[in-house]
């Protein structure tokens, strides 16, 4: 908006101002203009003007709001200065309008706050819950019969210190994210046209909603699809601006932004959308990590087969591996491959909390055989087929065969009859409490399913059959 301001009254503004105020020409004419700013906002208005009009003060920038004729609440930018208007000094204004910004502003202010009291409830939760299961081993273990379950408490107190790492980890994230995102994003906004600005909230919108977890190779297979669509725009920096829209999952199509590519801040538009993506994300894993921490908690209830709140809901296979693979996102080094297909996803009738906690044990034993050299994790499932003649199956169910390979060291023969003993670990004293295989094998034939492994020197595979309803 364009206005000059001479006197108490306006003297000429462009139509966008009667388009934003909704008042008439004559009411602008005719109406003190302090009358259209929000009353909390006038002493500094008046301060302002008297100040430009008196010449101590030749230009002004600050942010007010205004009332418009329905009542609506607006966001201006104000950049005025001094000028001369038929003969006597006058105000000129140019005015922008930013309420879209500041409420995407309260918003994101207002998720940041709600997640940190969230995360503040949850952590102390947590910490109690910790506190709460140390004393419960100082106690067990003066007495010498429980010793067993004392090193089980002591197990579970150590798997809660990474839903907690993760929560602290991905809480810095988002204050990162938000304190960047939030003195830059208005700035950017006034710096690119209203075309450019749709193209950012439509690939912000979409990157959003895409959130899904992809294996090595497909996120490889997306940056150089990338590579070449921003080569054939003739984008500068394609390969290092593919990494980072690969990583937000940035649509594979981006012909249609190919502006947006071209404008003179796109390491800023880049910037502020990974940002943005990854606040999300973190809010995201924050979510699973205190599921985890719950779950981690409520396992001796399942230990012990005494949770009779469980009830089974039907799940998807692929999804319900899905779901936990988030959790060790940034817990895959660079040199581990995922490797997932999903040959057939039935659904099943279980217990949605038990089987991620499945997943979870199988997943992280084998990342840690492979922690030392790296190496490929594969998940696959199928249908039901016969790799272990000791395993006997029920032919009269129908079962989904899941498999969990890793190319570690594999698992020494004198251990192969033992590794689903309770309390039986190879670990490091503090690194495993020994109930992890025991436990899968507990809640796997909870499911009326079965558990097996084959390992050799550079290759082990853990299988599960499950049965499936469709």
């Amino acid at each position: 908006m364009i206005i000059i301001s001479q006197g108490e009254f306006i003297k000429y503004f462009n139509p966008k101002v009667v388009e934003i105020t909704e008042y008439s020409r004559e009411e602008l004419e005719t109406t003190p203009f302090i009358e259209f700013i929000y009353p909390e906002d006038r002493p500094i208005v008046i301060k302002e003007y008297q100040e430009r009009i008196s010449g101590n003060k030749k230009l002004s920038n600050y942010e007010i709001r205004i009332l418009t004729k329905t009542g609506k609440l607006k966001w201006l930018t104000v950049n005025s200065t001094l000028i001369t208007w038929e003969g006597k000094p006058a105000s000129l204004t140019l005015q922008t309008d930013i309420t879209v910004h500041k409420k995407a502003e309260r918003e994101l202010e207002k998720s940041y706050m709600e997640m940190e009291n969230r995360i503040t409830e949850r952590t102390q939760e947590l910490s109690n819950a910790l506190e709460n299961l140390k004393k419960m081993q100082e106690e067990l273990i003066l007495n010498e019969k429980l010793t067993a379950i004392g090193q089980l408490v002591a197990g579970v107190a150590h798997e809660m210190n990474t839903p907690l790492g993760v929560i602290k980890s991905s809480s810095i994230n988002i204050d990162q994210s938000l304190n960047e995102s939030l003195a830059e994003l208005p700035n950017l906004f006034l710096l690119l046209s209203k075309n450019l600005q749709k193209d950012f909230i439509t690939i912000f919108d979409y990157s959003l909603k895409n959130q899904i977890l992809i294996s090595t190779q497909e996120h490889r297979k997306k940056r150089q699809l990338l590579i070449e669509k921003l080569i054939d725009g003739q984008i500068p920096n394609a390969e290092m601006m593919a990494d980072t829209l690969a990583d937000i999952n940035f649509p594979n199509d981006i012909s249609d932004y190919y502006d947006l590519f071209r404008d003179k801040n796109i390491d800023l538009i880049i910037k502020i959308l990974y940002n943005l993506v990854r606040l999300k994300h973190n809010t995201s894993n924050i979510k699973s990590s205190v599921e985890k921490a719950a779950r981690i908690v409520s396992a001796l209830k399942v230990y012990s087969l005494q949770d009779e709140d469980a009830s089974k809901s039907e799940i998807s296979i692929a999804d319900n591996i899905k779901n936990t693979l988030r959790l060790f996102k940034y817990h895959i080094a660079q040199n581990i491959e995922l490797v997932l297909n999903f040959k057939f996803n039935p659904k099943i009738d279980g217990y949605k909390n038990d089987l991620e906690h499945v997943w979870i044990n199988l997943i992280t034993n084998a990342l840690y055989a492979m922690n030392k050299e790296g190496g490929v994790l594969s998940i696959t499932t199928e249908k039901y087929k016969k790799v272990d003649k000791n395993v006997f199956i029920d032919k009269s169910k129908k079962f989904v065969l899941i498999s969990i390979s890793d190319t570690g060291s594999g698992i020494p023969n004198e251990y192969s009859d033992k590794i689903f003993n309770p309390f039986f670990t190879t670990k490091p004293t503090g690194e495993g409490s020994g109930i992890g295989l025991d436990l899968c094998k507990t809640i796997i034939s909870r499911h009326e399913g079965y558990i097996t492994f084959k390992s050799k020197s550079g290759k082990t595979t853990f299988f599960v059959w499950i049965p499936y309803v469709s």
